[in-house]
């Protein structure tokens, strides 16, 4: 199953709980909930690019889409993983 499918039926899932069983089950609403974040973590984002700094001191940053955390740029001299190191979002480098 791919991932949007996942994350779709995912969704039905909560939905219907959340219309019908709410106070009965929100334990088991919390969990879908939870494996939807998951699977859309593994989904890549490209990183953005967030110029930061004053005219003192200028730095260009990479950050996350997700968190917004800078991250370290990649090059092939230096390869940094592919996932946010601060909330484990999958990153495409393009």
């Amino acid at each position: 199953m791919k991932p949007d499918k996942a994350i779709k039926e995912l969704q039905e899932r909560i939905d219907i709980a959340k219309k019908h069983y709410a106070e009965e089950v929100p334990e088991y609403i919390e969990a879908l909930e939870y494996a939807v974040r998951l699977i859309r973590k593994q989904k890549p984002m490209l990183p953005r690019p967030d110029d930061n700094g004053s005219a003192e001191y200028y730095e260009s940053w990479i950050e996350c889409p997700v968190c917004s955390e800078a991250i370290p740029e990649y090059t092939e001299e230096h390869e940094t993983e592919c996932y946010c190191l601060y909330c484990g979002q999958k990153l495409n480098w393009g």
